[in-house]
């Protein structure tokens, strides 16, 4: 009598490489009449596992840093080419911004870099061709543009992109721009920093000057240079 049995060892985990062995046992079995021999083959089947290293990739839905805030217009009708813009840090972490590169609308920004460090939570203000645009707050960088004109006032693209060329944020305001005006000089503001940069919903005017943040001529800058872009009241006269 020839027996044969299957016995398969499984694993969760994914099987490279199997292996077969055989093993034949032989029984005697005796009677009063006769001896009899059964051959009892067993067959084994056993399986390794070969398991290689894949790295993991984590996709962060938030933006390390962020353009924060842009004053497209300028800061008033005769400093009109008084442009700033304001970079946000979302992480709790410092983050050194050597090397990293901006563009408006395809074309690099050339940076003269005065502090190359954007502290965790914070902000980052980026001054037009001198450090005297907000005159009261010092550039963290100084900035020109490849060609001699600044922002377009109908509109504008730019882009974050990190030492490793990877873009980290991005603002399409190419048809118009989001928000801000060139009549009261206001500076578009970003809603929610870790939200789409590119969703004309995430951004609005100014609503008021601040503490701080003057213009060349001293006078209040319509928006928050280096600062929140909510929260502020401002009174006069005696309370």
């Amino acid at each position: 009598v020839s027996v044969t049995t299957t016995i398969i060892a499984s694993s969760t985990e994914p099987v490279a490489t199997s292996t077969t062995e055989v093993v034949t046992t032989t029984i005697e079995i005796s009677t009063s009449t006769t001896t009899s021999t059964i051959s009892v083959t067993t067959t084994i089947e056993t399986s390794t596992t070969t398991t290689s290293s894949i790295p993991a990739v984590v996709t962060s839905t938030v933006p390390e840093v962020v353009i924060n805030e842009v004053a497209w217009a300028g800061t008033a009708s005769n400093r009109a080419n008084d442009e700033w813009f304001e970079l946000y840090n979302n992480t709790d972490q410092d983050i050194d911004l050597t090397d990293w590169k901006i563009l408006v609308s395809g074309a690099q920004m050339n940076l003269i870099i005065n502090n190359k460090i954007i502290t965790a939570r914070g902000y980052y203000l980026l001054e037009r061709k001198e450090d005297s645009v907000v005159r009261d707050i010092g550039a963290d960088a100084v900035y020109t543009h490849t060609i001699s004109t600044g922002f377009n006032n109908n509109g504008g693209k730019l882009e974050l992109l990190n030492p490793d060329g990877v873009k980290v944020d991005e603002v399409d305001a190419s048809g118009r721009w989001f928000a801000g005006d060139n009549i009261k000089y206001r500076s578009m503001e970003r809603l929610d920093s870790t939200k789409n940069g590119s969703d004309p919903a995430n951004w609005q005017s100014n609503l008021g000057s601040r503490p701080t943040g003057q213009n060349v001529n001293w006078a209040p800058v319509n928006g928050s240079p280096r600062q929140s872009n909510f929260g502020y009241v401002m009174l006069s006269g005696s309370q």
